[in-house]
Order: structure tokens, then C-alpha cells, then sequence
């Protein structure tokens, strides 16, 4: 698998060194120009019908229609788009529309600063958000969408699973109603280890919402002793 990596990053190493006039390059045979142009001052380079690597410095585009517009922009892909600084698109129509975000696949989206968006369609919609997999939307600030379907809308909120929906700020959502959660460390000498001071007791409601209570003292009725009756 290094190897495989190794020899991918090297061919785009090449690919890269060797763009320069655009009638010395081809792609995929004789009969398809590269159609490359570069800014060596100021790092730029745009590599397809359409592509845009301006302004800024350092900024990326290749394919057709691919748009890097901000300082050490990169965009990868058909109608990929990086518009701010430090921004990365890789994929068809993948968008990163603000300084640091990263938007890989197709359709991916990234909008909020630092926000991530992997995979088809994957959504980081809010400063620092992160969305992961098919369709997962993270839409609030601080929040992360991991698993298909998976939706964070609120602050500091997370989804976790397929088709997790978290409801409410804070939350951490885990799975669906039809998920079996299941914590084996529980039962660790180590966790029992961890433990300090007061031990409380985990409660649930119907709705899976977890919270803590003090372990109630126990109401046992007295034992009473009988005396034992000897027979003569």
C-alpha cells in the first residue's frame, strides 16, 4: 500500500514539473492538449478548459472549469472550486468556500472556516464542523457528522453512525433506536481503577438520554434472627 502511495504521489510530482507551454503537453494521447498555465513567480497554476488560478499566491486548478482563488488555494477536479485562503476541493463540483476548509469528493462541501466535508456530498456547513460519509451534514458551529446520512445541526453536537440525527446542543447522538450499544471496557480492573471518590449509578430514559444518579440508600427490612429452639 506505501508503494502504491508513493507511486501515485510521484506521478503527480511529474505531472506537476512538467506543465509548461501548452502546446508541448498532452493527457491521454497525442490528440488531447493539457492546456496548462502557470505563474512561476507567483506559484500559480491552472490546468484545463476554463480553470482559474487567480489571485493569490500559491493557488492550484486542474481540471475543466476548476477555480483555486485564494493563497495556496488548491482545487482538483471538473467545476471544483477553493475560494478562500488555505482552501482544498478535490472532486467533481467538490466546494470549499472558506479559509482552511476541505471539501474531498463529489459534491463534498466545506463553508465554515476550518470545516470539513468527506466524502459524496459530505458537509461541513459551520466554522470547524466535519462532516464524513454519504451525505453527511454537519451544520453547527463545533459540530461533527460521522456515517451515511448522519446530521449535526446545533453547536458543540455530534452524530455518530448511520442515520444519526443529534436534536439539541451539547448532544452526542450514538446510532438510531435499532443500534446495540455496547461498552466492554466497563468492566476493566482499569476503568474500576480510574474511578475516584463518590460512585454514582448510570440512568436511562426512553428516549436513550443518559444521566447520572446517587446510588439510593438501601431500604432493607431488618433481619431478624430467631433463636434457634433445641429439641430434647
Amino acid at each position: 500500500m506505501r508503494s502504491i502511495k508513493l507511486l501515485c504521489f510521484a506521478g503527480i510530482v511529474l505531472l506537476l514539473g512538467s506543465a509548461l507551454p501548452a502546446d508541448a503537453q498532452t493527457v491521454f494521447g497525442a490528440s488531447t492538449p493539457a492546456n496548462c498555465v502557470q505563474n512561476a513567480p507567483n506559484l500559480d497554476l491552472a490546468c484545463g478548459s476554463g480553470s482559474v488560478a487567480s489571485p493569490g499566491t500559491g493557488t492550484t486548478a486542474l481540471g475543466i472549469n476548476a477555480h483555486a482563488s485564494g493563497d495556496a488555494a488548491t482545487a482538483l477536479g471538473a467545476g471544483a472550486s477553493a475560494g478562500e485562503i488555505s482552501a482544498v476541493a478535490v472532486g467533481q463540483g467538490a466546494n470549499a468556500g472558506a479559509t482552511g476548509a476541505v471539501a474531498m469528493g463529489q459534491g463534498a462541501s466545506a463553508t465554515g472556516t476550518s470545516a470539513i466535508g468527506i466524502g459524496f456530498a459530505g458537509r461541513g456547513l459551520a466554522d470547524r464542523a466535519i462532516g464524513i460519509g454519504e451525505v453527511a451534514t454537519a451544520s453547527g458551529a463545533d459540530s461533527t457528522a460521522i456515517g451515511a446520512n448522519t446530521s449535526a445541526g446545533f453547536p458543540f453536537s455530534a452524530a455518530l453512525g448511520a442515520n444519526a440525527q443529534a436534536t439539541v446542543a451539547n448532544q452526542m447522538m450514538f446510532g438510531t433506536a435499532t443500534n446495540i450499544l455496547a461498552a466492554p471496557g466497563l468492566v476493566s480492573a482499569a476503568s474500576k481503577a480510574a474511578q475516584k471518590g463518590k460512585v454514582l449509578m448510570v440512568t436511562v430514559d426512553a428516549n436513550g438520554n443518559l444521566a447520572t444518579a446517587a446510588v439510593p440508600a438501601c431500604r432493607c427490612l431488618p433481619i431478624v434472627v430467631k433463636p434457634k429452639i433445641r429439641r430434647r
